[in-house]
């Protein structure tokens, strides 16, 4: 299921939220693919950078129940993001076409 359940118990909790943050990763990488020309190289280094899990190299004492919370707290901030690319530019900038 994913590093952000890794380690816990497979619940329909855990994976709602594990689903929560990826469809909100998913419109931020479509938003930026159509937004930069369709390109593929831009939506591969955010997808990089999401996987580098950075607060790992600057607090390494984190523990891993720590680093769950983190993940799952992103996910607010990652929304309010998606939420407001889409008031600006409006959803038809996450499809093939433009509106």
């Amino acid at each position: 299921m994913g590093t952000t359940i890794s380690g816990v118990p497979v619940t329909l909790w855990a994976v709602t939220k594990y689903q929560v943050y990826v469809v909100g990763l998913s419109v931020l990488f479509s938003w930026l693919f159509n937004g930069t020309g369709r390109s593929i190289l831009l939506v591969i280094l955010l997808h990089v950078t999401v996987n580098a899990d950075l607060v790992t190299l600057f607090f390494p004492g984190l523990t891993a129940s720590d680093m769950r919370a983190i993940r799952e707290l992103s996910t607010i901030p990652l929304w309010g993001v998606v939420l407001m690319l889409i008031a600006i530019y409006g959803p038809g900038r996450l499809s093939k076409r433009r509106s």
